[in-house]
């Protein structure tokens, strides 16, 4: 709204309109203290956020303080762990029993994919 709209409104809605920016000021604030204090990690997540900062999402990264990792997708476990100097890396299937097969498909440079073979018969 622009303040010409918000100065017909009365007294009580301009008021929540003033109190409710506060807040969501307040919470942006504490977000971004929060995010700025985190002690940095190897293991992190970044995510579009819209919190209202400008007119679009902002970038924001969450450390995770780990040494060990781990990622579920499609019936499949990819297990990440950090060792001496090296990214170890393992994956399996979720299906303990039948032992299913998890394919390690390169895709380009530097870049592969992990798919269980219940996963591939479907494409």
């Amino acid at each position: 709204m622009n303040d010409k709209r918000i100065e017909k409104l009365p007294r009580w809605a301009r008021d929540y309109i003033e109190k409710t920016e506060r807040e969501r000021k307040t919470a942006v604030d504490a977000l971004n203290k929060y995010l700025d204090d985190q002690a940095p990690s190897p293991f992190y997540v970044e995510d579009l956020l819209l919190v209202g900062e400008g007119t679009g999402p902002s970038f924001k990264k969450l450390y995770i303080p780990t040494r060990k990792m781990t990622v579920e997708h499609c019936n499949v476990e990819l297990n990440i762990l950090l060792r001496d100097g090296k990214i170890d890396m393992s994956w399996r299937t979720d299906d303990e029993i039948n032992h299913r097969i998890v394919a390690f498909v390169p895709i380009s440079f530097q870049h592969a994919t992990l798919i269980s073979i219940d996963e591939a018969k479907k494409f």
